[in-house]
C-alpha cells in the first residue's frame, strides 16, 4: 500500500511538473507562468493607463473625457480673497525647514542679548531688543499657534465668543503654513 501511495504521489508530482514545463512562459516568480506575473500583467495592460496626445495636444488617456472640455476657473471675489489671504499667511510665517531654524537661532540670540541688556540697566536697549524679539516671534508658526490657542481658551473662559473666534482663526492660520 505504501508503494502504491508513493507511486501515485510521484506520478502526480511528475504530471504537475511536466504540465508546468510544457507552458512556454515559465519564470522564476514562484513557478508562475509569465501571464500571471503581477508586473507582466500591469505592463500588458499599461496601454489602458497611459496617456497619448493627439495632433491638437489633447490627452487621449483613460480619464481624458473628464478633463477635455474644462474651462479656466473664474476668478471670483471669494476665490481672489482666499488666495490673497493664503499668500499673506505664507509671507507672514517662516517656512518649515531652514527658514524656521534660522528664525529660532535669531530668537535665541535676541534672548541672550536681552538678558545682557537687563543686567546693564539700559532701558532703551532693552525695549529695542524686546521689540525685535516680538517681531521675530510673530514669524514662528508653532509659537503663534500655541499662544493663540491659550488666548482662545482664556476668551472662552471669559465668555467672549467673538474674541475666541478671532484667536481660533489666527491659530488655524499659523497651523496652515
Amino acid at each position: 500500500m505504501c508503494d502504491q501511495r508513493r507511486t501515485f504521489s510521484s506520478g502526480f508530482y511528475l504530471a504537475f511538473v511536466l504540465q508546468m514545463a510544457s507552458l512556454s512562459e515559465i519564470n522564476s516568480f514562484g513557478g508562475l507562468p509569465l501571464s500571471l506575473h503581477p508586473t507582466t500583467r500591469s505592463t500588458r495592460s499599461s496601454h489602458l493607463y497611459s496617456t497619448h496626445e493627439n495632433e491638437h495636444g489633447m490627452s487621449q488617456g483613460r480619464r481624458s473625457s473628464e478633463f477635455r472640455d474644462l474651462e479656466p476657473l473664474i476668478d471670483s471675489d471669494l476665490r481672489r480673497q482666499r488666495t490673497e489671504m493664503e499668500q499673506m499667511i505664507q509671507e507672514r510665517f517662516a517656512k518649515f525647514g531652514n527658514d524656521l531654524w534660522d528664525l529660532r537661532d535669531e530668537m535665541t540670540d535676541l534672548s541672550s542679548q536681552l538678558v545682557k541688556a537687563i543686567g546693564t540697566d539700559h532701558e532703551e536697549e532693552q525695549e529695542s531688543i524686546r521689540q525685535s524679539l516680538r517681531a521675530v516671534e510673530d514669524r514662528d508658526p508653532e509659537l503663534i499657534y500655541e499662544l493663540e490657542q491659550l488666548a482662545m481658551r482664556d476668551a472662552i473662559k471669559e465668555g467672549n465668543e467673538e474674541k475666541a473666534q478671532i484667536h481660533l482663526d489666527n491659530s488655524l492660520a499659523a497651523r496652515s503654513c
